[in-house]
């Protein structure tokens, strides 16, 4: 809402893979060749140390991967269907977040050995942190106050990069935006941050 610019969830899915990939294997070769870590400790693993039958999926598992793949390709189909298409209008207007509310009702209906895959009760006492949840509620509306043209304080920011930002070739504003927002966000949170750097 704030750039006006809707994300295609494929592209940026595509885009990351591809920079994660190539980040790790930064990553394997740093390690490889300069820090040089000891891995004698790994090498002596053998297969003793897991449990063979705990690499068997078992039927809920299964039904919970094929649930997983359906969420990702209702998430990511409206990226690669054409703009006229029903099925692409349909899967926008339900939004990532309906898609999986959609399809944690249908595994909440579906039963396997008489209990339901998803067990919701469980998955909220164990398996949500809920410090994140609470954290998040207090700093987005905060980050909408501190974003607000009312408040002056993205204008204010804007204006004391935009003589150090303009002029400059494309790397070297992409370094200094990259390095004056790591700074940043050691005193504010990264969603507040990247808000304010929308403008710029």
């Amino acid at each position: 809402e704030l750039t006006g610019y809707q994300a295609n969830g494929l592209i940026y899915t595509s885009y990351a893979l591809i920079i994660t990939t190539l980040a790790l294997i930064c990553y394997i070769f740093i390690c490889k060749y300069v820090l040089k870590p000891d891995v004698r400790a790994l090498k002596a693993i053998d297969n003793t140390v897991v449990n063979a039958n705990d690499l068997v999926l078992k039927k809920d598992q299964k039904c919970t991967l094929i649930f997983f793949a359906a969420m990702l390709i209702t998430l990511l189909l409206p990226g690669a269907l054409p703009q006229s298409s029903t099925v692409k209008a349909l899967l926008s207007g339900l939004t990532p977040a309906g898609c999986v509310a959609f399809w944690l009702v249908i595994m909440l209906i579906i039963r396997i050995d008489g209990q339901p895959l998803f067990n919701l009760q469980k998955a909220a006492s164990q398996g949500i942190i809920w410090d994140t949840v609470w954290i998040s509620c207090v700093v987005l509306p905060m980050s909408g106050l501190l974003t607000s043209d009312a408040v002056g304080f993205k204008a204010l920011l804007v204006s004391l990069l935009e003589p150090i930002l303009s002029g400059r070739s494309t790397i070297i504003f992409v370094v200094l935006v990259l390095l004056f927002s790591t700074i940043m966000t050691q005193f504010a949170t990264n969603t507040i941050i990247g808000l304010i750097f929308i403008p710029i």
